[in-house]
């Protein structure tokens, strides 16, 4: 077999998998997992309220202290970096060791909730679970009846 045949038979059944591939992700019912990338501390909501008690986790609010203010996710600690240190106090007051924790703010592109999970993750232990809850405050309200 010649390099020219070769290279034909590659392109033929390269293009085959690329159609397939269309084929799946307009055929199915629900988007194919792919469109969804969950970060390496991302938490999904249905995984939280699936596999918790209310006591068992502890929420923290990342938003400015204003958003916090007009609602929040209940009993969640408001603890942000326009104030560490307050937030910071406030939520070791609450905090147990492996007790989970998760951090939100406004929404998936939000950065605020990363950077707060990271100093947390800082200042008690890589080892502790400090999640990012995954798509924020919208994902919390949509859930909402």
């Amino acid at each position: 077999m010649c390099i020219r045949q070769l290279i034909i038979r590659l392109v033929f059944f390269h293009s085959i998998i690329i159609m397939c591939s269309i084929l799946v992700y307009r055929l199915s019912p629900t988007p194919p997992l792919w469109d969804e990338v969950l970060g390496l501390y991302d938490i999904k909501l249905s995984e939280v309220l699936q596999s918790t008690s209310e006591h068992s986790t502890l929420w923290v609010d990342a938003r400015s202290q204003e958003r916090y203010e007009e609602a929040h996710i209940p009993d969640a600690i408001w603890c942000s970096e326009d104030d560490w240190e307050a937030g910071f106090d406030a939520l070791i007051m609450e905090w147990e060791p492996q007790k989970r924790i998760i951090v939100y703010c406004d929404a998936q592109e939000c950065a605020a909730s990363t950077t707060v999970r990271d100093r947390l993750a800082e200042n008690l232990g890589e080892e502790e679970p400090i999640f990012v809850l995954y798509g924020g405050w919208a994902a919390w309200k949509a859930a909402q009846p």
